[in-house]
């Protein structure tokens, strides 16, 4: 007999239910478990020292090397180092043009402009290149690229994207923070201080506190669940949300995974989360809750323009507050009295059923009788409506009118027309049901058939019995109808159903009219009984009358779809007073609201309601565990400061704990960040999670090195640019095993080299990562490209394929990496090169107004702002709705924190390049200007009078940028020349001689095939300069970066 156990297994703390086992599969199982947890990371890091991360920056001093030539500063001696180590070598220098065109695009994401590259091949000195960075980060282009790289890691957007795409108006305020933030060289621990506490800093001037205000936008552009149900959920999400992206993007700690349970891999305890937790809980973040909630935005003034502002929209709420009642009071008259006539309406939204022609219930004639006109005809369509919805309704306290209604359209339709013949009879419902032991019919004989008044009218709002030789009825044309028949109960039991109780009493109503009396003197009873009960003192929360039948007719009046539903234009129901008095309340309101202090207005947050969480067990704010003070990660070996007041949400204290020197985390992930944006990837290859499951540091002592140089320089985000750029390591071609600075060449011929580069004596070229020899070369000199034999180990040897073994990735940075431009530099290069583009900075394109939706069909977001030729950082960015140059180009997600974008190679990047408007536009604008000037024309460069220090200037609108003044100056006498401005211009070199000789082909080619199709020598030599500039745009030289 095999013996079962119920077995459960415990993994990483959490318990699983298995189900029925053996009890050998049971042990089986259990050391499986066991043998998994000790091999997890956590336990292996439990067992030794702590994870690197989380240790003291060292003071690593810069390691001894062998080629003491080579290095320029400390950061080339432990990048070298590592390459001793493992027996590999840098490469040469890079060439100066490829030097210049990788700095300009790294700190400004713009391509060098000719004379640019002119006046740096120009410079013999020492300290060219280090002057060039100077300019490079004095220029304001400089903060657009590096404020960009930012708004990476703050997931920034223009719209709020998740359930409710709502416009962020305000957002780009934080933005253009950002860039001011980087052009200024704003100190780091001084630009975490103000984005998660810049309101509580102590006052520093109008201008910086708000900047300050601003900067907290940090915490408030994420995206939000706005119409969530749970207002609860909603609010712990949000603060989940900025917990996770603050400690990613200042720690590289994915601490959101303690939400639920202790984190897995890095000594996070959930104790840890809600302590932080708790202090974003204490940001007022949000306006509401409801849905759709409202974020808040603070205005941006002086203190007592602030409290002016304050006090005014103070009466505009009081006066908001008068209106609302007025209008709460008039409905409430309206509903009072039009449930007052509940009978009258029942009548009339039923007469049209019973006439062809729609005609007054009333006869005027009749005293006391009321006209349809005097009934609210919203009302009245509301019943009539109602009166369809419910006419199927068996349990529905109008079943009975509705049978009582069938019987008189089918009398219509003929079926029983002859007065004064037999009984018709009609078996009881269950809404008329005398009960089980009562059987009976309710029966009604014909009635004489004579002229009169109408019942309906006679008979609405008032109880009159008429004789049974009466009981007729007026058709339209006053006409007698068919006869009318008197109710009545055979059988020998009383009324035992509560609902015809009620309406029959004693003696059954003799017609429509009758019914539709006592069916008034049923709502009035319950609406009595309802107003009674919500006036007492225990019935001001209930919500449905204790008496089955009062509560039946009582769903009619008070249903939220019912036939007293307020009216969309109520207002017309209002009497004349009414409306007199609030006309005049709104023009109050409005006269006040035209007078409001206009103030900017940022998204931000400020401290709210103080509170301490507790421990919410799998992340449920419905399950707690223990209290967890607000607090910081107790794993962090930093110094915490003061304790956290009772008063104070704990962000300053937060915000100051980061910036603390001695914090092992942020500077080490500020300077992987720069690293990164300057090498493609970082020392840590995660830049985000510094975590057990991050990568490790290809060099952790240069990390360390380069985190404590960081805080010793103040924190300075262009000192660290400086001191990576002048490196040896940064300044090296971008192919390897290189260790000289020039190319091996055997004639004068040229060596083309991945099908992009020419080299020759007198100009040496940078080839790609992955090189290939054209066959070109040895069927032009006729010698074997592999008898070539040099010192350098290039062409031959076991260095090219022990260096592609040992760092195939070139983690150990034995070359400069060769990169793609993101979207936006791309973009921004196409614009710059032909001329297109604006340099004019800040300030907003949205179209649409401030909580606007963004993305539906109603929408009034322009498309067309994409196509303003701004820099690519200040066009819109919509969340679900990304631009699509930014879509196929890699774009980072802005829902999400991100340090490093994917980059892929897919076909419609190239499609694009080669079809799109965007690169179709900048061809014919080169094309036009290149052929601008024939032979013997030109003019005087507007550059000639400009400093090469200079890159466009801040808040400039340039309506013709820089690069297209270069293309217009000088003299292009012939097509040659045009095509050395062209390539010059876009790729920062001139064409070579096998390039020449193939573009003049082309053009030729181009004109020829036109001639031939009948086009004219104008036009079609303008299509041949224009698709020969736009194969220039779409080559990979111009998108990459050596």
């Amino acid at each position: 007999m095999k013996i079962l156990r119920l077995t459960w297994i415990a993994v990483q703390g959490d318990i699983y239910r298995l189900g029925f086992v053996s009890l050998e599969r049971s042990i089986q199982i259990a050391l499986v478990s066991l043998f998994a947890t000790s091999l997890s990371p956590l336990a292996a890091e439990s067992n030794a020292q702590p994870h690197w991360a989380f240790q003291p920056i060292e003071n690593p001093s810069a390691p001894v090397v062998k080629n003491i030539t080579w290095p320029r500063t400390a950061i080339d001696r432990f990048t070298l180092a590592k390459l001793e180590e493992h027996g590999l070598h840098p490469a040469s220098p890079a060439d100066k043009r490829t030097l210049l065109r990788r700095a300009t695009f790294d700190l400004i994401g713009l391509p060098p402009r000719p004379d640019e590259v002119d006046a740096f091949l120009a410079d013999k000195s020492s300290d060219a290149f280090a002057r060039v960075i100077e300019r490079l980060l004095a220029s304001p282009r400089y903060g657009e690229r590096w404020g960009r790289h930012w708004l990476d890691v703050a997931r920034y957007a223009d719209s709020n994207g998740m359930d409710e795409n709502l416009a962020y108006a305000s957002a780009w305020r934080y933005r253009d923070y950002v860039i001011a933030a980087f052009n200024t060289d704003k100190p780091y621990d001084q630009f975490i201080l103000e984005q998660l506490a810049g309101d509580l800093l102590p006052p520093a001037g109008a201008t910086r506190d708000y900047e300050r205000i601003i900067a907290t936008g940090f915490l408030t552009i994420g995206p939000k669940m706005l119409a969530e149900d749970d207002p609860v959920k909603m609010e712990m999400d949000i603060v989940d949300e900025q917990l996770d992206t603050a400690s990613r993007a200042f720690m590289g700690l994915t601490v959101g995974c303690a939400r639920c349970h202790d984190h897995k891999y890095d000594p996070v305890p959930a104790r840890d989360y809600y302590a932080l937790a708790g202090i974003f809980k204490s940001t007022h973040t949000m306006d509401n809750f409801k849905v759709v909630a409202r974020w808040q935005e603070r205005p941006l003034g002086r203190p007592e323009e602030i409290e002016r502002l304050a006090a005014h929209r103070k009466r505009i709420d009081e006066q908001q507050r008068r209106v609302n009642g007025l209008i709460a009071e008039a409905n409430t008259q309206l509903l009072r009295e039009a449930r007052s006539r509940a009978a009258e309406y029942l009548l009339a939204a039923t007469e049209p059923r019973l006439r062809e022609q729609r005609t007054k219930v009333t006869n005027e004639s009749t005293p006391g009788a009321s006209t349809n006109a005097a009934l609210g005809p919203e009302f009245l369509k509301q019943w009539a409506a109602y009166l369809e919805k419910t006419e199927k309704d068996t349990n529905s306290a109008l079943k009975l009118w509705h049978e009582w209604v069938a019987r008189a359209q089918a009398e219509r339709s003929g079926e029983s027309k002859s007065p004064g013949v037999g009984d018709a009879h009609l078996p009881l419902t269950p809404a008329l049901s005398l009960g089980e032991r009562e059987k009976g019919i309710l029966s009604s004989t014909p009635a004489q058939t004579t002229p009169g008044p109408s019942l309906l009218s006679s008979q609405a709002g008032k109880s009159e019995k008429l004789p049974e030789s009466t009981d007729t009825r007026s058709a339209a044309d006053g006409d007698s109808l068919s006869p009318r028949e008197r109710a009545g109960v055979r059988g020998n039991g009383a009324y035992q159903s509560p609902c015809a109780q009620a309406l029959f009493g004693e003696t059954p109503p003799r017609s429509l009219a009758e019914l539709a009396q006592r069916y008034g003197e049923q709502f009035a009873q319950a609406d009595r009984a309802w107003q009674q009960l919500k006036s007492s003192t225990n019935g001001a929360k209930a919500d449905k009358l204790s008496d089955p039948v009062q509560e039946s007719f009582r769903q009619i009046l008070y249903a939220p779809k019912g036939p007293f539903e307020l009216p969309k234009n109520a207002e017309s129901g209002f009497t004349t007073n009414q409306a007199a008095e609030l006309k005049e309340a709104r023009a109050a309101l409005k006269s006040f609201e035209q007078s409001l202090p206009v103030l900017p207005e940022a998204m931000a947050v400020s401290d709210g309601a103080v509170q301490n969480l507790r421990v919410h067990i799998r992340g449920s704010y419905l399950s707690q565990g223990d209290l967890a003070p607000r607090g910081f990660l107790s794993s962090i070996r930093a110094p915490t400061g003061p304790a956290i007041s009772t008063n104070d949400s704990g962000r300053l204290h937060l915000a100051k704990w980061l910036t603390d020197p001695d914090h092992p985390l942020t500077a080490r992930i500020m300077v992987n960040r720069i690293w990164h944006g300057h090498f493609g990837e970082g020392l840590v290859r995660s830049p985000d999670n510094f975590g057990t499951l991050g990568e490790k540091p290809t060099h952790p002592e240069l990390l360390d090195w380069l985190a404590r140089w960081f805080v010793e320089s103040g924190w300075s985000v262009k000192a660290m640019h400086r001191l990576v750029m002048n490196s040896a390591v940064y300044q090296q071609a971008g192919q390897g095993g290189v260790v000289s600075g020039q190319w091996p060449v055997a004639s004068d011929q040229y060596l083309v080299i991945s099908n992009r580069y020419s080299v020759s004596r007198s100009a040496p070229a940078q080839p790609a990562d992955h090189w290939k020899l054209n066959t070109d070369y040895s069927r032009t000199t006729g010698i074997d490209w592999r008898s070539l034999n040099t010192d350098h180990g290039l062409l031959n040897g076991d260095y090219p394929r022990r260096l592609a073994t040992l760092d195939p990735e070139n983690r150990l940075l034995s070359h400069f990496p060769r990169r793609r431009l993101e979207a936006e530099a791309i973009r921004d290069s196409i614009l710059y090169v032909s001329g297109g583009l604006d340099l004019k900075m800040g300030g907003s394109l949205l179209t649409v107004s401030n909580r606007a939706y963004v993305t539906s069909t109603a929408s009034k977001l322009d498309s067309a702002l994409f196509v303003q030729p701004l820099r690519s950082v200040y066009l819109p960015v919509i969340r679900s709705a990304l631009y699509n140059v930014f879509q196929i180009f890699d774009f980072a997600d802005p829902s999400t924190l991100n340090g490093h974008r994917d980059q892929t190679t897919v076909a419609p990047q190239a499609l694009f390049m080669m079809n799109s408007k965007l690169v179709a536009d900048a061809s014919r604008r080169l094309a036009d200007t290149l052929l601008a000037y024939s032979a013997g024309e030109g003019g005087t460069s507007v550059l000639a009078s400009q400093s090469p220090s200079t890159h466009g200037s801040a808040g400039a609108s340039l309506h013709q940028p820089l690069p297209r003044d270069y293309l217009l100056a000088g003299n292009l006498r012939d097509d040659s020349a045009r095509l050395e401005k062209l390539y010059r211009t876009a790729l920062s070199r001139s064409p070579t001689e096998p390039e020449r000789t193939a573009a003049l082909k082309y053009l030729d080619r181009y004109a020829a095939k036109s001639a031939d199709r009948g086009v004219s020598s104008e036009t079609s030599r303008v299509n041949a300069w224009q698709s020969l500039a736009r194969v220039v745009l779409a080559s990979n030289e111009f998108i990459y970066v050596e």
